[in-house]
């Protein structure tokens, strides 16, 4: 009578292989998945720039028409929207909705001082009437 002792070890070995299987395939799903996370960041990271960049155009359009009538008279430290009114941007304080669906873009402007030396101070200074800082910041969620 012989005794065959390899018959029992294959059927744990089988169940070995199983489950290292199984936490091989876990783990691709788990990397697949962060992945695709990372790629859609990636790509909303990349919309939201050009969507600040659009704002910073705006800005710069509606200073070239008019610095006093569309810059000038800005507040200090509110928010501001852009708003494409037919042929021209608008700088409103009411929030329009959002960009594609996805973004919030706010404007705002502060006041620029100079120290004596005419360089931007980051605090105190004189006032420089004829230069404001704008911020574009778009968020979304």
């Amino acid at each position: 009578m012989t005794d065959n002792p390899s018959k029992g070890f294959s059927f744990i070995e089988i169940l070995i292989v199983i489950a290292i299987l199984m936490v091989g395939l876990v783990s691709l799903g788990q990397l697949s998945s962060n992945m695709l996370k990372g790629l859609r960041n990636d790509e909303l990271f990349q919309r939201a720039s050009y969507v600040a960049q659009e704002g910073i155009e705006a800005v710069r359009l509606a200073r070239d028409e008019s610095w006093v009538n569309n810059i000038l008279n800005k507040a200090q430290g509110t928010d501001y929207f852009l708003s494409f009114a037919g042929t021209e941007w608008d700088i409103i304080t009411v929030d329009p909705g959002l960009i594609e669906g996805t973004f919030k873009r706010v404007v705002r402007f502060d006041d620029v001082y100079r120290d004596l030396l005419d360089n931007i101070a980051p605090s105190g200074g004189t006032l420089d009437a004829s230069t404001k800082r704008v911020k574009v910041t778009v968020s979304w969620g």
